[in-house]
């Protein structure tokens, strides 16, 4: 009998498309309300997933998905930021 692992696949909340969780950014709301990426996937918090595409994480500047998933209002600096350094991140993975 072999034992093969379960491939644990989240969806992103932009495009809606269910990935794996290498091919996604975790986004995390800790207890302390500030709002960051989690790149490792193991920080403690709500979490949501957003994609490696450039054009979902620019989609999220205009629509409200990340605080829905969240469950918190992020303000649109906060947000202009966090997608900046998303960007930066993805050109980085290339």
């Amino acid at each position: 009998m072999t034992s093969s692992k379960k491939v644990v696949e989240r969806c992103c909340i932009v495009c809606r498309e269910h990935k794996t969780k290498d091919q996604l950014i975790r986004v995390v709301r800790p207890k302390d309300g500030a709002v960051a990426l989690d790149l490792t996937g193991k920080m403690p918090g709500r979490g949501t997933y957003v994609c490696t595409s450039k054009e979902c994480w620019r989609a999220l500047e205009s629509n409200n998905a990340l605080e829905h998933g969240l469950r918190c209002s992020i303000t649109s600096h906060d947000k202009a930021v966090l997608v900046a350094k998303a960007v930066e991140v993805i050109g980085g993975m290339a």
